[in-house]
């Protein structure tokens, strides 16, 4: 997952480079349960504070109509708005409302989504090698996989 929170997808894009790698950062497992037939893994993203939510949220889904939105625009005056690094909110002081530049407009990188796509296709080739080793009557039939 940290190797997917880095990725880009257009121009640099989501986000800033810094934003991509204190995300990865803070990805982290948090545990792995063996019960029964089954495991799974659990992982988790640990902000540290709201401002790091929604970076996190711009990098994943992206931003205005890159991500389905509407476009992001400036204004209107005194409208509560996030800074350029999406640190703090502040009163907007744009003197009109006016669309900014295309480049805020941003298509998410997925990664988690990705991520969870990758492992699962990993799982598939794993189990196929090792499995060959094991009589057919102890793997199939035996062996599920769920999100």
């Amino acid at each position: 997952m940290r190797r997917e929170a880095a990725k880009t997808t257009h121009g640099g894009a989501p986000g800033k480079p810094h934003w991509r790698r204190e995300i990865a950062n803070n990805l982290d497992h948090i545990a792995t349960a063996v019960a029964g037939d089954s495991v799974s893994m659990d992982f988790g993203y640990s902000p540290s504070g709201k401002a790091d939510e929604v970076r996190a949220m711009i990098v994943a889904a992206g931003s205005g109509s890159a991500a389905g939105g509407s476009a992001i625009h400036a204004g209107p005056p005194g409208r509560s708005v996030w800074d350029d690094n999406v640190s703090r909110k502040h009163p907007s002081n744009a003197k009109s409302e006016y669309d900014l530049p295309a480049v805020f407009n941003q298509k998410g990188n997925q990664f988690a989504e990705n991520a969870m796509r990758i492992m699962k296709t990993e799982f598939g080739m794993l189990a196929e090698i090792y499995m060959a080793s094991i009589p057919d009557h102890v793997y199939y039939g035996n062996v599920q996989v769920s999100k």
